[in-house]
């Protein structure tokens, strides 16, 4: 990896370090500086500022999240597909607790992208890979693209929505699958066969 990737990686490890210490009212240029250990300069050579900054851990977070599908393996072929497509679901209901730092951020690139074109631009992006990336995992499960996109329609917006909710839910995260996987079981274009 070359040099000034690997500073801009660290000013990214060290801008969620300080917004997971101070929020993101105190995610300042020079705090996050200081943290890096690097001069504000420095930081400003890599990010010109909080905006580009944010980006930047915008860009961060969405790969994490993109690629957290990556991760995910198919049950074993003797599972039935109801069954596979209820483990995918609880499989992403998990990853909201191992992301919930990075809500806080998700939540500051949700404000910025009203006033902020390249940042818009880049969540519409996210949102895209997602369900793409959504839509191929649950094409063997589903059987079809339109179902399988039909279904990740659906998901997206309820792990986003989920990761700020899921606390104050009265169901445990297994039942909340097992609705979500019964709901979009029978979404599928074959599901009136």
């Amino acid at each position: 990896m070359p040099p000034a990737q690997e500073t801009k990686d660290h000013i990214i490890r060290s801008a969620v370090e300080t917004l997971k210490v101070h929020g993101s009212e105190g995610l300042t240029m020079r705090k996050v500086a200081a943290r890096a250990a690097i001069s504000l300069g420095n930081l400003q050579y890599h990010y010109k500022d909080k905006t580009a900054l944010l980006a930047g851990l915008a860009e961060y977070y969405f790969g994490e999240c993109v690629g957290m599908l990556d991760e995910y393996q198919h049950a074993p072929r003797k599972a039935s597909r109801e069954k596979q497509l209820y483990r995918f679901i609880l499989f992403l209901l998990d990853h909201v607790d191992h992301l919930s730092d990075m809500c806080r951020i998700f939540r500051e690139i949700w404000a910025l992208s009203a006033r902020d074109e390249e940042i818009h631009r880049q969540l519409v992006e996210y949102y895209q890979a997602s369900i793409n990336k959504l839509s191929a995992v649950l094409m063997p499960l589903v059987g079809g693209a339109e179902s399988a996109n039909n279904m990740a329609s659906l998901l997206l917006p309820y792990i986003e929505g989920y990761s700020i909710t899921c606390p104050a839910l009265p169901q445990e995260k297994k039942e909340t699958a097992r609705m979500l996987a019964n709901l979009c079981w029978g979404m599928r274009e074959d599901a009136s066969e």
